[in-house]
């Protein structure tokens, strides 16, 4: 049987549970986590209802893109450190995806990359759903798996929007000018926070801040359509900036404790709707975990996938001047995405 990378389902971006049976593959890419960090707690909100299947397909490629930018800054620091060329960066992101040492497994390197893999929003879900119908972790294996931040693709997505070319015309000049500048220098020290380690509140706070008084001078300084452009773009950054907070996701993960048997899909989705990667296996234990179960069968997982599709699946080329962050938030109250609404019921 062959399939086909032309088409891929989207949806919501709620998280069901771990349950028994695979969860829908349309969820949006970290929406989960933008839900948790803007006070979202219902997906049935209008909030959620306003963000179609389209928009979420395009926010998923433009996130997954970000994400390929930052794993080969990745594997290019990876290279430095060993003192190897640009090319080498590639051959060690090879060797995490085809052939890697119990080193590479054990340090989190080509778990994710694997991982990284299978995100692909190109993969049509029910081809991932077909490939991986009998891979499935116990609970007691989820609950075991170290997890930590994967906020930095997503950081890269908000330096992608904050380029000097792509803020709209509306935002230039002054007081714009000058609170760009500060925001610019906010996101590129986020750049540089080591890779997992996750953002202390303090700078979100202080980039919503930044992105409030924009709003402010905006609201004093414009009308209709220009102001209704300048929130759009604004509110973008807002929602990206929500995704990357620091979540607790443990009882999240102690639900898992209450079942059997856990289809690996449902485990990636968790991933990739929380902004999360897999840590470091640390002991005996979580490092036997890698090497004998998660690595073998995420790779099994992308075996099959390569066998019934063909081949690999294209990679997405977007254009951020297309707008897929803008569209994704465009909709939504600004008071609710900076947290300083009502929140939802739960």
């Amino acid at each position: 049987m062959t399939a086909s990378f032309a088409h891929a389902q989207y949806g919501m971006y709620g998280w069901n549970g771990w349950g028994s049976t695979t969860v829908g593959g349309d969820r949006a890419r970290g929406m989960g986590a933008y839900a948790a960090g803007a006070g979202i707690y219902n997906e049935q909100t209008a909030e959620a209802r306003a963000i179609n299947t389209q928009t979420n397909m395009n926010l998923n490629e433009y996130l997954y893109e970000s994400e390929q930018i930052h794993e080969q800054q990745y594997y290019q620091k990876m290279a430095g450190r060993e003192a190897r060329t640009r090319e080498a960066g590639r051959e060690i992101q090879d060797r995490h995806l085809n052939n890697p040492t119990p080193a590479d497994i054990t340090s989190g390197d080509a778990v994710n990359a694997l991982y990284r893999w299978l995100s692909n929003p190109k993969i049509p879900y029910d081809l991932m759903h077909s490939a991986g119908a009998d891979l499935t972790l116990s609970g007691d294996e989820v609950r075991k798996i170290p997890l930590n931040s994967a906020a930095q693709g997503v950081v890269v997505s908000i330096a992608r929007l904050a380029g000097e070319d792509q803020w709209p015309g509306v935002l230039r000049g002054e007081p714009f000018d000058t609170l760009r500048k500060q925001y610019a220098a906010l996101v590129e020290e986020l750049r540089e926070r080591p890779d997992g380690e996750p953002v202390p509140d303090e700078a979100f706070d202080q980039a919503i801040t930044l992105l409030e008084r924009m709003r402010s001078a905006a609201r004093s300084q414009l009308k209709g359509p220009d102001f209704a452009a300048a929130e759009r773009y604004l509110k973008a950054h807002v929602g990206l900036l929500q995704m990357t907070r620091k979540l607790d996701f443990r009882d999240q993960l102690e639900r898992a404790r209450d079942v059997k048997e856990v289809p690996l899909t449902n485990a990636l989705t968790f991933l990739q709707v929380h902004n999360l990667q897999f840590g470091k296996a640390e002991g005996p234990e979580e490092q036997a975990l890698y090497l004998n179960s998660l690595y073998p069968k995420l790779a099994e997982m992308r075996n099959r996938i390569l066998s019934m599709a063909g081949g690999p699946p294209p990679v997405p080329q977007t254009d951020p001047s297309q707008g897929a962050p803008t569209a994704m938030f465009g909709n939504m109250p600004w008071e609710q995405m900076t947290g300083k609404g009502q929140p939802a019921s739960r």
